[in-house]
């Protein structure tokens, strides 16, 4: 039972979180080390910044909602790309940057933070629950009593979470142990069940 919950849980986590690394073309990203151009997702996440985003992201979220604009990657996309591709969503929803600014953070520091958490989130869930799964599945494909069909599958899961493990790898270690340190407040605060 616990293998087929393991299996349902990656079914479900590599629906979101496949794809391909985005192509890389390092840059200095503002004084913080290596990142990918035209994306915040691999560069330094700040204390300061969390705090401020998580102080305004309930607003944020009100608009999303009443707009019906939704945040999703798609099972073709991989995560970071499909962060990347919402970077100007807030001209979409009439007044959103003017909340922000208002709050104390405009959509042009919101965007940087959501982008950094959202990746430090997804390569922190990578290290945590997901590593254990794949190396189950992985050890589960040598299982003679499972069959061939499932076995298939399973091969098909585990090759797209590993392109998403791709994916994280750029993202500095410095933004993972922030998460984890603020994780019972993020899980509050993007509706997370354990």
């Amino acid at each position: 039972m616990k293998q087929f919950l393991s299996i349902l849980l990656l079914i479900a986590v590599a629906s979101v979180f496949c794809g391909g690394p985005p192509e890389k073309t390092e840059i200095e990203t503002s004084g913080t080390g290596t990142g990918i151009a035209g994306t915040p997702a691999y560069e330094l996440l700040t204390e300061v910044e969390l705090q401020k985003f998580m102080k305004v992201f309930p607003i944020a979220q009100a608009e999303f909602e009443k707009s019906g604009k939704r945040i999703e990657a798609k099972g073709d996309e991989n995560p970071i790309q499909a962060l990347d591709k919402y970077a100007t969503i807030h001209t979409e929803i009439a007044g959103l940057d003017a909340k922000l600014t208002a709050a104390g953070m405009p959509w042009k520091e919101f965007w940087p933070a959501y982008a950094k958490i959202m990746a430090a989130a997804g390569a922190y869930a990578m290290k945590t629950q997901l590593g254990e799964g794949l190396s189950e599945m992985e050890a589960q494909l040598k299982d003679p009593n499972i069959p061939a069909a499932q076995k298939e599958m399973m091969k098909g899961i585990i090759e797209s979470l590993k392109s998403a493990q791709k994916a994280y790898e750029g993202v500095p270690e410095q933004n993972v142990n922030l998460i984890k340190t603020h994780w019972n407040e993020l899980k509050k605060l993007f509706d997370i069940e354990d």
